[in-house]
This record gives C-alpha cells, structure tokens and sequence, in this order.
C-alpha cells in the first residue's frame, strides 16, 4: 500500500485516474500495479481505514454522516469523496 500511495502524490496522472474511479474494482485496478499481493477486499478496507484517519485528522466537530462512517458504516463513494478531499 505504501508504493501506492507514494505514487498517489508524485503521480498527477495516476492520482487523477484513482480519484475518478467510482467502484472498488476500478480503484483496485489502478492501483494494483503498486500493490505487493494485496487482495481487492484488503485494498478497500485499506482505503476505508485511511478515509476515517484523514476524517478525523481535518474536522474537531464531526457531523452525524462523518460520524457513522468512523464507526463502520463508510461506504466506497464516501472513501472516495473523502481522499478526492485530501489528496
């Protein structure tokens, strides 16, 4: 996962491809190139992981919608949403 994030933020090319992708095997396919063996379903909850960390990282008060996603419930449109926001 590293390489790929690391290619994320070098890559203007590779991040605006990611960041378009609106299914979890569109994003897995962009960044399975950068991948060590990591299964599409390890890949997602990756993503889901870092969503909540940069979450919570940018807002002190958060919202009952960003609050359920910290808690289990975030789907990939909103893991989407949130890294289009942070990177």
């Amino acid at each position: 996962m590293e390489n790929f994030l690391q290619a994320l933020t070098e890559d203007e090319k590779i991040r605006e491809e990611f960041l378009q992708q609106t299914t979890p095997e569109g994003a897995y396919r962009v960044a399975k190139p950068f991948l060590e063996d990591m299964t599409m379903d390890e890949f997602v909850s990756e993503l889901r992981g870092l969503a909540r960390f940069m979450d919570l990282e940018s807002s002190e008060e958060i919202s009952d919608e960003r609050l359920h996603m910290v808690t289990g419930g975030i789907s990939f449109v909103e893991v989407m949403k949130t890294l289009n926001e942070h990177i």
